[in-house]
């Protein structure tokens, strides 16, 4: 049984997405310009979008979406489901309070100061908990690897400074580390020949075109420019997701 289906491909994207957002939107806050202020702004709006829509495809994958509710209504500490679950609710509205005070892109100064430390714990554990949820499934070998967290970690990592649209080297550093933990993940855990061929190949494409090359090359500070990357970094997470998904799987 495939406890896993594209569903969770997508919300594990959009997580990656959602934290990555986050943590460009709490370093433009650290910023005193109003143009930094309205660009947290966006980021941070982004990462509530990303992460609500995340949200309603964990509820599109139970069994009976319509009583969503009841799985809140029971917390196991010792899953990383139940954990995750509560750290995605926590992000959300961590995202939404604070995108509420910078409003119009004005800093609030204490409770600015206050969110911005929450949100980016919040932020961390939300990129890095799916690598742990499927570390707990014992019985797939190749998601006990020890990099699958990095993996995760540094795709939102990349999310991040794609959208903050820093110095060139930075992100063409974190892009080169992402790239080199996904291979080494790949090569340690022998999955690197499903990927030579089928669907998987498909979706490895994916993910190199829209999180490698696509955000990359499309650098521009322009607020519409930052959507379309945020937009292409969703759908080639998903790409890379999937790989990971379907190599544990098979």
């Amino acid at each position: 049984m495939n406890p896993f289906g594209w569903w969770i491909a997508l919300y594990f994207s959009l997580a990656t997405v959602a934290a990555g957002a986050a943590g460009a939107g709490c370093i433009l806050l650290s910023r005193a310009d109003a143009k930094s202020l309205l660009r947290a702004r966006l980021a941070l709006a982004v990462s509530f979008v990303a992460i609500s829509f995340g949200m309603l495809a964990l509820i599109a994958d139970l069994e009976h979406p319509m009583d969503f509710w009841m799985t809140l209504r029971h917390y196991n500490p010792a899953s990383w489901i139940s954990r995750g679950s509560r750290i995605a609710m926590l992000f959300a509205l961590a995202t939404g309070g604070l995108l509420f005070v910078v409003r119009g892109g004005e800093d609030r100064g204490n409770w600015t100061q206050l969110g911005v430390p929450i949100l980016g714990v919040l932020a961390v554990s939300l990129a890095i908990y799916p690598s742990l949820v499927l570390g707990q499934e014992l019985g797939r070998p190749n998601w006990q690897s020890p990099l699958l967290p990095f993996v995760f970690g540094v795709g939102a990592i990349h999310v991040g400074a794609n959208l903050l649209q820093g110095t060139r080297a930075i992100e063409l550093g974190v892009v080169a580390l992402e790239m080199a933990l996904v291979g080494g993940y790949l090569v340690t855990t022998g999955a690197l020949s499903q990927v030579a061929s089928g669907s998987t190949l498909i979706y490895m494409g994916i993910g190199i075109v829209f999180v490698w090359l696509v955000p990359t090359v499309m650098r521009n500070e322009a607020n519409a420019a930052m959507l379309l990357r945020a937009g292409s970094l969703v759908l080639g997470c998903f790409g890379i997701r999937s790989v990971i998904l379907m190599t544990g799987l098979s």
